[in-house]
């Protein structure tokens, strides 16, 4: 290789790109797509840069910018030692578009990352062009009458054999994924991107195979028309695969590709290239047209689909919410109608077992107390449900006035000591000493919902003791009651799910078959009503649990 500079028969170029020896189709098939392809490359690395397949098409694109910008410097110059840098860099970084294009189809197909044995294969392929392309193995010499590069059977052979091979892999790819896709519109997918992948490659490596093999490089620009095709495939990815998101670049560039194609037109003064510009432009215009329009059907007619199912969905919720109510007031209603007969029964069996109708036997007074006692279990559990129809509906009135809270829970500690004696339970209460119980609220919400807790108690402490004890704790505004029993306790899944609507714990559900799971969560949503709050603290399963209930104090 010659180490002085040659100049060739014509004027330097200005800024290395413009020079009076360059026809106009190189500029228009150059630089607007150096441009376009800078621009992909920096908006997606900004938008999507932790996603691989943006990573990856950005390493496609700058090689193929760089490839672009060598190529215009090389029509340009008239220098023999910036030809022979520029060609060396072409034949490195040509290969890199087919491995970069290679690498970001198979993380689209196969939706994962290319395995390493692959990516090491890639690398060995690619080794010896690094060492080699400094070298004469790739350029022998300078052919100042032509002012093109000689090209030696390394510079001539290697890399087109390493394009082809990875154009081999992509066909493969596509072909394997194709295959094993599980739908019709996956695999059209595919094809469409292994089509338009190897329409770009094939012409892209046709035209700079013209040129080295016939030296005849304006022959070669045919395949300089496999730009406008990437500029459009990188559209189609980013539109069909939705891959980063940024469908309206992807739509601007699939127009922008026909726009070069027309561009040429203005700048290519031959009538034969003019109708390869043309045919060009019409073959391109029909296939990206055509999948413009289907996609505009398939966004239409989802879009038909998205309102007719919005429709549906809002009939249906009507609908539902419709039943919900009609739901809701026969809860209510049948409640209302079952409460009546209950407090009968259970007023009956007290006044039998009270003597008001005389002396009863034993057995009689053992029968009335069963009956006593399943229609109060009964009589909770319709005013569970009535609740809980008021709750849903937002009917649950609210009666607020000052009241003696000790004084009620007095009320709900006689009425269940019977029940806690029967079970061998000792109902202690603690109440402060200084008389002062006051308390601003619906009291007799608040007696339902100690009631309710105090059953709970009774009904999960086989035996042992069950505590009421009541403070006022002033400086944080607050009445507390707490309830504490030495029954079966709590596991932390069980706290977690304690006030949920028809919960009860495993170990509830052991020892005691009865009851509906919605005392608790009816206690807490008359407690929040009252602003105040409710939580149960346990040292475990077989360790007793203490319920606390809090209400703010009003001045």
């Amino acid at each position: 290789m010659n180490s002085e500079v040659a100049l060739c028969a014509w004027e330097g170029p200005q800024y290395l790109l413009f020079s009076e020896g360059v026809p106009a189709f190189v500029y228009y098939s150059h630089i607007p797509v150096f441009v376009v392809a800078l621009f992909l490359a920096i908006f997606i690395l900004v938008r999507s840069r932790k996603e691989l397949p943006a990573r990856i098409l950005v390493f496609t694109i700058i090689p193929f910018a760089l490839w672009v910008l060598f190529d215009q410097i090389f029509w340009a110059s008239n220098r023999s030692d910036v030809i022979m840098f520029v060609w060396s860099a072409i034949i490195l970084v040509e290969p890199l578009i087919h491995g970069g294009i290679f690498y970001l189809q198979y993380v689209l197909v196969r939706g994962q990352d290319l395995p390493f044995s692959y990516k090491l294969a890639i690398g060995a392929l690619f080794l010896p062009l690094i060492v080699f392309v400094p070298t004469a193995y790739t350029l022998s010499a300078f052919d100042i009458g032509t002012c093109l590069a000689v090209e030696s059977f390394f510079g001539l052979y290697y890399s087109y054999a390493v394009e082809l091979i990875l154009i081999l892999a992509i066909c493969v790819t596509g072909i394997r994924g194709y295959i094993q896709a599980p739908s019709q519109a996956r695999r059209l997918e595919i094809t469409y991107l292994t089509i338009g992948i190897l329409a770009f490659l094939l012409l892209f490596t046709a035209g700079n195979l013209l040129g080295s093999f016939t030296s005849n490089w304006q022959v070669g620009q045919l395949g300089l028309l496999g730009m406008p095709i990437f500029i459009a495939m990188l559209a189609y990815i980013i539109v069909r695969f939705k891959t980063f998101q940024i469908q309206v670049i992807g739509a601007q560039a699939l127009v922008v590709s026909v726009w070069f194609l027309l561009l040429a037109s203005l700048f290519v003064r031959t009538e034969g290239n003019i109708r390869i510009i043309n045919f060009a432009t019409f073959i391109l215009f029909t296939l990206l047209g055509y999948q413009l329009m289907q996609s505009v059907r398939r966004e239409v007619s989802q879009r038909k689909q998205i309102e007719t199912l919005v429709v549906d969905l809002e009939r249906a919720n009507m609908r539902l919410r419709e039943l919900d109510r009609m739901k809701s007031e026969f809860v209510s209603i049948a409640s209302h109608q079952m409460r009546s007969p209950l407090t009968s029964i259970r007023g009956y069996a007290e006044a039998v077992l009270d003597g008001t109708f005389g002396t009863i036997s034993e057995k009689i007074k053992e029968v009335n107390e069963h009956v006593r006692d399943s229609s109060y279990i009964m009589l909770k559990a319709v005013d569970d449900f009535l609740n809980i129809s008021r709750i849903e509906q937002g009917k649950l009135d609210y009666s607020m006035a000052t009241f003696d809270i000790c004084s009620m829970l007095r009320d709900v500690v006689a009425e269940q000591e019977q029940i806690a004696k029967r079970r061998h339970l000792d109902l202690l209460l603690e109440l402060p000493e200084d008389g002062v119980c006051n308390l601003y609220a619906d009291a007799t919400k608040v007696k339902q919902i100690f009631d309710n807790i105090l059953d709970n108690a009774i009904k999960y402490t086989p035996d042992g003791k069950i505590t009421v004890r009541f403070t006022r704790d002033t400086e944080a505004g607050v009445v507390r009651v707490a309830i504490a029993d030495t029954g079966i306790g709590l596991t932390e899944d069980g706290k977690r799910n304690l006030f949920k609507k028809f919960n009860r714990a495993v170990n509830a559900k052991k020892l005691n078959t009865g009851g509906t799971g919605l005392g608790l969560y009816v206690a807490k949503q008359m407690i929040s009503a009252h602003q105040g709050r409710i939580w149960a603290e346990s040292g475990g399963e077989g360790r007793g649990s203490t319920f606390y209930v809090e209400f703010p104090l009003h001045k």
